[in-house]
């Protein structure tokens, strides 16, 4: 069972979780647009955002991608740069490690009173990677597979 509550918090990856494409940086609102979406977040029912790696300046292209085909994620939290500069994915990966902290820590104004977070990513190095980093912090990565098929762990 998936579960809905005011304090449990799902964050998807973009690129290659909802759409599937890869992580591709070039071309993709053309695409997106075209082949649609892998995954709708929206038939669970549940509150969830997309937390990418793209720049800022990406942000209109994934809401019009998003918009296209009915999907409806309450935020869209882009990485912290307005252009795309010479960074790996690491960086990327721990800018999303210390975003979901800093929402634990009630540090982010859209997500008061977030008890869980769940992080859901297509790619299982990027899941290791991410719980790998989690401390004392209420949240976890997971597989697509895991989400679909509900197994993990809402207690932590």
């Amino acid at each position: 069972m998936i579960y809905k509550s005011r304090d449990i918090i799902y964050f998807f990856d973009f690129d290659g979780t909802i759409f599937g494409l890869g992580n591709n940086f070039f071309g993709f609102p053309v695409r997106f647009i075209k082949n649609g979406p892998n995954l709708n977040p929206n038939k669970w029912d549940i509150r969830w955002n997309i937390l990418c790696g793209r720049p800022k300046i990406d942000k209109p292209f994934i809401w019009l991608s998003c918009a296209v085909w009915g999907l409806r994620p309450t935020n869209i939290i882009t990485y912290k740069h307005r252009f795309k500069k010479e960074f790996n994915s690491d960086v990327i990966l721990d800018y999303k490690v210390e975003y979901m902290k800093s929402v634990l820590r009630g540090e982010q104004k859209e997500f008061l009173n977030v008890s869980k977070v769940f992080y859901i990513d297509s790619n299982l190095d990027v899941v290791c990677y991410i719980n790998s980093r989690r401390q004392k912090y209420s949240f976890m990565a997971i597989t697509i597979k895991d989400f679909i098929e509900e197994n993990f762990n809402v207690f932590l």
